[in-house]
């Protein structure tokens, strides 16, 4: 027996048969195939995937002088290697999302999608300041009563 594939598509709602050779497979009737109503559901669905996928993203603004980690770009490489080089300082922001980062001895831009804030507790010595703690570990370990047998 010969066997083919009649089931209707998802999106597009005719079956391959009828899309290909605009009749139907399992009866001998014309089917009116048209690309334009074939699209709308493709870009209506699309646009639900977009928005569904801008949900669940975390938007950050970025700045000039901001602290920033990017992504390596090598997806092969091993569990043990970092997933971010950096920190890096952002040079200038553009309007479509590109960033321009300082390597140093180089500017390199970069997509906004590969970049991810950087969080240090202690910025200072990152950028190369002498930048002193509010509070040292003895006067947080002192206030504690608790925590005094530690001292």
């Amino acid at each position: 027996m010969f066997s083919f594939r009649d089931q209707h598509h998802m999106v597009m709602s005719p079956t391959p048969g009828q899309a290909a050779f605009g009749r139907d497979m399992l009866f001998d009737i014309p089917a009116k195939v048209s690309s334009r109503l074939q699209q709308e559901p493709k870009d209506t669905q699309a646009h639900r995937t977009n928005c569904q996928e801008d949900d669940e993203r975390i938007f950050h603004e970025y700045g000039p002088d901001d602290l920033v980690l990017v992504a390596m770009s090598d997806r092969r490489t091993p569990n043990t290697q970092p997933l971010f080089d950096g920190p890096f300082r952002i040079v200038s922001v553009r309007s479509n999302g590109i960033v321009v980062i300082d390597k140093d001895k180089y500017y390199e831009t970069v997509h906004g999608s590969r970049v991810e804030p950087f969080c240090a507790t202690n910025v200072g010595k990152v950028l190369g300041h002498d930048a002193k703690p509010e509070i040292s570990m003895e006067d947080e370990l002192s206030e504690d009563p608790a925590k005094q047998k530690l001292l």
